[in-house]
């Protein structure tokens, strides 16, 4: 099937080509552990080759076929770079980049809630914007389960709302779920 599509002729086309690239770009992006430093060093070098290659083909009256590959190469570094840095938590104001949380005190939290989700059996969900941590401002998306009980209030969407919480360690790796663990027989 993609044998098919690329043989069509409408793969001719420049935008076509440099669209394909960069979406490949884009859907790479989470498998690239590179640093936005990194990836904006690297696409100022491919376009200041670029410039030079056009600059010299120009002056010697020659043509150059490989610098295609570099505009493609230029397409997935660009797609790679703007999923990083449209990531929430590329903004410096981002609650994961605060150094002086610790997992013994309380904090406190001022959050807004964003959406009120469909209950579980025995928690009540919602989206919520985070505000402040301790008097520091920041900013960043939660997901807030409250266990179900008479005590429990349901608050409404838009509620600004001020709590003190003791943050979780932090994780470094998925565990499998219990129902998921098989044993041999």
């Amino acid at each position: 099937m993609v044998w098919l599509f690329l043989s069509v002729k409408t793969i001719q086309y420049p935008i076509l080509k440099l669209t394909i690239f960069l979406v490949i770009g884009i859907l790479a992006s989470d498998y690239v552990f590179i640093s936005e430093w990194t990836l904006l060093g690297g696409i100022g070098v491919l376009i200041f080759v670029l410039i030079q290659i056009y600059f010299y083909c120009k002056k010697n009256k020659k043509t150059v076929y490989w610098p295609s590959f570099l505009v493609l190469l230029l397409m997935v570094l660009l797609g790679v770079f703007v999923c990083k840095i449209h990531a929430p938590s590329f903004s410096k104001s981002h609650y994961s980049h605060l150094k002086n949380i610790t997992n013994k005190d309380l904090h406190q939290l001022e959050f807004v809630i964003k959406k009120r989700l469909k209950p579980t059996t025995y928690n009540h969900r919602y989206y919520v914007e985070l505000l402040k941590i301790d008097s520091t401002l920041v900013s960043g998306t939660l997901l807030i389960n409250l266990s179900k009980d008479s005590t429990t209030a349901n608050f409404k969407v838009n509620s600004k709302i001020l709590t003190s919480a003791q943050p979780f360690r932090k994780l470094n790796h998925l565990s499998i779920p219990i129902n998921l663990i098989t044993k041999p027989i």
